[in-house]
């Protein structure tokens, strides 16, 4: 029996994937990396684009050959930028209120989360810009202070089996990209595929768990897990 429910944000809540690339591609407009940038973001995010956003920077500044005394503080300006821009975009496309019927739905009768590898402050920020706070009894993203973000989709998915005393195979995590899976997996909780904002939605051909498109089938899904 399901009784934590737990989802990704990045292209699970909101088509935040898309907003992110945009910023990206405007990070740098009216700035004086503005020529060179047009090449070297696209180039940093093809191979860097699962990194957070201060590494990503921090390799765009280094291709854009700047000083090491100089990139620490043009990526803490930067970062600041680009988490604007993103909230900014975030907060005029809204959540549609087919998601927010559904999470105050499933509010009365699961306990439900977000974890996600976006920094917490800013998650925190989109959560709150979207008007669904209250929906989640918590809101977990990646620490400030840690760079890395490999495990920390587990992490925060045991703090939860922790503070709710509740085993993993009564948890269920929404995610829309193989690494959730695998982090749902390595945990050993249930796991949903979201296709719904998704270009390839055959990217789970052959799956052996619930793929949906929207969350109107998710309750009945979680009710049979």
């Amino acid at each position: 029996m399901i009784k934590a429910v737990v989802f990704d944000f990045d292209g699970v809540i909101i088509d935040s994937e898309g907003i992110k690339l945009e910023a990206w591609s405007g990070l740098f407009d009216g700035s004086e990396f503005q020529d060179s940038a047009r090449k070297t973001v696209p180039e940093v995010l093809s191979y860097y684009g699962q990194q957070t956003r201060f590494n990503i920077l921090r390799e765009i500044f280094k291709k854009l050959d700047q000083s090491e005394e100089k990139i620490e503080s043009l990526v803490a300006e930067y970062a600041a930028r680009f988490n604007r821009n993103v909230q900014e975009a975030i907060l005029v496309r809204g959540a549609d209120s087919e998601t927010k019927k559904v999470l105050r739905s499933l509010s009365q009768n699961y306990l439900i989360f977000i974890v996600s590898n976006t920094p917490e402050k800013a998650l925190l920020e989109s959560v709150e810009a979207l008007g669904i706070a209250d929906f989640f009894k918590n809101v977990f993203g990646r620490p400030e202070n840690t760079k890395e973000t490999i495990g920390a989709k587990e992490t925060n998915l045991e703090k939860i089996r922790q503070m709710e005393n509740v085993s993993p195979r009564e948890m269920v995590y929404i995610g829309n990209e193989d690494l959730d899976r695998l982090s749902a997996q390595k945990f050993g909780c249930r796991f949903i595929g979201f296709v719904g904002f998704e270009e390839n939605k055959n990217q789970w051909s052959g799956h052996d768990f619930p793929v949906i498109g929207n969350f109107n089938s998710l309750e009945a899904i979680a009710e049979n897990l």
